[in-house]
């Protein structure tokens, strides 16, 4: 069994490469809606997901 840490890492690596994700797809030109994507996420969660989110898309915008 893990942790609630080693949870937690894992949790974050998921979000993070679904935040990634969701820029590179935003960046080629698919549209969604960032809330509701986020809106089952505990606030926190949340925070962090769209901080991660508009980092990728601002550094991938900046690539093309």
């Amino acid at each position: 069994m893990q942790s609630v840490e080693q949870q937690s890492i894992m949790l974050s690596g998921n979000f993070d490469f679904l935040a990634r994700s969701f820029a590179q797809m935003c960046v080629h030109g698919r549209q969604f809606d960032i809330d509701t994507i986020t809106g089952n996420m505990d606030s926190d969660s949340r925070v962090w997901f769209v901080k991660r989110y508009q980092f990728y898309l601002s550094y991938l915008a900046s690539q093309h």
